[in-house]
């Protein structure tokens, strides 16, 4: 039975204002990188506080903590994954414009896709649209930047943060969608804070670099609520509601909001083929989509 237009309507927003909501990371990443701290560190707040406030809800709600030990090694796959794939893309700042890398990394849908199509599911003229859609926005971006091209490590970290987050998203679909949305983040960003840490400490020679300054705590509490736990919230709520198709597609709004904000606090230059180029990927994240709707 399908959800009354009111209810699917709150969900549309809810998923609307989660992509926004995670289209803000640059604002909480790039000024604690201009405080002198790296991409491990700042995850290593991000994702302790995220943590923290995730912990005090559940303990509110008094959910089931309890997991099998194929899910705990599941769980923990993930939360490789989930590390992997956040310091990689937040690394990935230091090579490119976070607007860029931000949409760049949206082709992690047509990856999920691929990596779908070995587990038995069927190449659609769709996926093959989107395909050559993404490759002529990526064309457009690398064309533009700045008179060049852009920065090849810059480039290879988003693609690798966008596989393994695809990965993520197949290992979850396939062996851990039973798992309740608020068990599964909790599980997911407890071994992401662990590892981070792990990293930071390695990265930083055994130390670790405390927030200095109000700007710098605000910041990392920033990356905590509003891109992880007001976004994850915020976006299990507009699923449940108007269903993951209307996610997705909401979900494009999340480069685009990326892109916003860095031209307007941080200075990135934005032309007319660098918009085109956006559209593109934006279309084809639509197109891949609105191609794995089902009746229903």
């Amino acid at each position: 039975m399908k959800n009354p237009a009111p209810a699917r309507l709150k969900g549309a927003t809810c998923c609307i204002a989660s992509a926004i909501c995670y289209g803000t990371i640059p604002v909480g990443a790039l000024n604690l990188y201009a405080e002198g701290f790296d991409p491990p560190t700042v995850l290593s707040y991000r994702f302790i506080f995220a943590l923290v406030l995730l912990g005090a809800v559940m303990l509110k709600w008094r959910p089931d903590f309890q997991i099998t030990r194929r899910e705990a090694r599941d769980l923990f796959v993930l939360g490789l994954l989930f590390a992997i794939s956040s310091q990689s893309f937040f690394s990935s700042f230091k090579h490119m414009p976070a607007g860029i890398a931000s949409t760049l990394l949206f082709v992690y849908p047509l990856m999920v896709t691929a990596l779908m199509r070995m587990f038995g599911q069927k190449f659609t003229w769709q996926a093959g649209l989107a395909l050559m859609l993404a490759l002529g926005g990526v064309w457009l971006l690398n064309r533009d930047h700045a008179g060049g091209s852009l920065d090849l490590t810059g480039v290879l970290l988003v693609l690798i943060s966008a596989f393994t987050h695809a990965v993520y998203i197949v290992i979850i679909n396939l062996r851990l969608a039973h798992l309740p949305a608020l068990k599964l983040t909790f599980h997911i960003l407890l071994w992401s804070a662990v590892l981070m840490v792990l990293s930071a400490l390695w990265v930083n020679q055994g130390s670790f670099q405390l927030p200095a300054s109000l700007r710098s705590l605000g910041s990392a509490l920033w990356l905590a609520v509003v891109p992880t736990v007001l976004a994850l919230w915020l976006l299990v709520a507009g699923i449940e509601l108007a269903g993951s198709v209307t996610a997705a597609i909401a979900g494009a709004l999340e480069p685009l909001t990326a892109v916003v904000v860095c031209v307007l606090f941080f200075d990135e230059r934005f032309t007319l083929t660098i918009g085109c180029g956006i559209a593109l990927i934006l279309l084809a994240v639509i197109v891949i989509t609105l191609g794995r709707k089902r009746p229903g």
